[in-house]
């Protein structure tokens, strides 16, 4: 089923906005941000999974809701596998430590494995787009 033309370019342009993102999440963690790090690889998922949300004719904006959205629809459906709603929840709350944690900090190992998960998920959801 095509999406309408105006769908699309939205889908687009919210892509575009999480490929952004990750390009952050990467600039962050190569000098040694790392809360910053794992905030952007947040942001570039929620992004991504906005756009696939989208494509259902899904709009939500609430970050709870995006997540407990992307695994009703996309997670306990199998059409992505549930690794990858664990790697959405554990990005949120790593998102949450680095933006609003004055106690802790995220690790560079933690922020590294963040930015690449980022990265896994937003390519895995740009593949199904694309079909």
């Amino acid at each position: 089923m095509s999406q309408p033309t105006d769908v699309q370019d939205q889908i687009h342009k919210i892509l575009e906005k999480a490929r952004t993102e990750l390009a952050l999440a990467r600039l962050a963690l190569e000098n040694e941000f790392f809360d910053g790090a794992s905030s952007r690889a947040y942001y570039a998922v929620f992004h991504a999974i906005k756009a696939l949300l989208l494509s259902r004719q899904l709009s939500v904006s609430k970050h709870s809701a995006v997540l407990s959205a992307f695994h009703r629809e996309f997670i306990k459906t199998k059409i992505f596998p549930e690794p990858f709603g664990k790697i959405a929840d554990r990005l949120f709350n790593d998102r949450l430590l680095g933006d609003y944690s004055y106690d802790r900090e995220i690790s560079k190992s933690q922020a590294k494995a963040d930015v690449e998960a980022a990265h896994q998920l937003e390519k895995a959801i740009e593949d199904y787009l694309s079909k």
